[in-house]
C-alpha cells in the first residue's frame, strides 16, 4: 500500500476485516522499513475517519502505546465492518450483548475524531521513564507489543534486556551485519 488512502480504498473490495497493526503518533503516514520490507505506519484518525466515509463501522479492541523503527507509536486491534453488513446481521449488537464475547473483543465505535483521542490517551499513558524504558527494551526485542510481563519494574526491564551481570544482549548493527556476512560465505 502507498498510503491510508491506498489502504481504505484497496479494503472497499472486502465485507469485513480486523486488523491488529501499528500507527503512527502524529498526523500523517510514517514510511519506514523492516527487515528490508516497505512498512507504513498508518494516520489512524485519518484511516478511521476514511473507513467512516466510505461506509464502514470500525471498532476498536484495543490500542496500546510502543516504540518502533526510532519513534513512538501505538499498535491497534480493530475490527471494520460495512455498515449495511454489519445492520444486516447485527454484529455489534451480538458480541456486546455477550458478556464473555465482550471481554475478548471490546467494540468501541470509532470515528475520526474518537480515533484522534484514544491514540492520544494510549501515546500519554506512559510516563517520560517509561517510554525510556521501552525505547531501550526495543533494541533489545524490537518486535510489536509492550514489554514482557514484569520487565516494566527496574529488576524485570534489566533481566528482559539482559544487563545484568555483565551480559548485554543488545548487539551493535554493525556487528549483526558482520555475522550475518560470515553467515552466507
Amino acid at each position: 500500500m502507498a498510503d491510508t488512502e491506498a489502504f481504505t480504498n484497496w479494503m472497499a473490495n472486502y465485507s469485513a476485516f480486523h486488523v491488529i497493526d501499528v500507527v503512527n503518533s502524529e498526523a500523517s503516514d510514517f514510511v519506514t522499513s523492516n527487515n528490508g520490507l516497505r512498512q507504513i505506519f498508518f494516520d489512524f484518525p485519518k484511516l478511521v475517519g476514511e473507513l467512516n466515509a466510505a461506509g464502514w463501522k470500525v471498532h476498536l479492541n484495543e490500542i496500546a502505546p510502543d516504540y518502533n523503527s526510532g519513534r513512538k507509536c501505538a499498535i491497534v486491534k480493530i475490527l471494520a465492518v460495512r455498515a449495511d453488513i454489519e445492520e444486516q446481521i447485527g454484529l455489534r449488537a451480538k458480541l456486546v450483548g455477550n458478556a464473555e464475547l465482550a471481554k475478548l473483543a471490546p467494540m468501541k465505535l470509532l470515528d475520526a475524531v474518537s480515533a484522534e483521542h484514544e491514540l492520544k490517551q494510549a501515546l500519554t499513558s506512559l510516563s517520560d521513564e517509561k517510554w525510556k524504558m521501552l525505547k531501550t527494551y526495543k533494541r533489545s526485542f524490537p518486535i510489536w507489543g509492550g514489554m514482557l510481563n514484569g520487565a516494566d519494574t527496574p529488576a524485570g526491564f534489566a533481566a528482559s534486556t539482559g544487563q545484568i551481570e555483565g551480559v548485554n544482549l543488545d548487539f551493535p548493527l554493525e556487528q549483526i551485519r558482520y555475522y550475518l556476512r560470515q553467515g552466507h560465505n
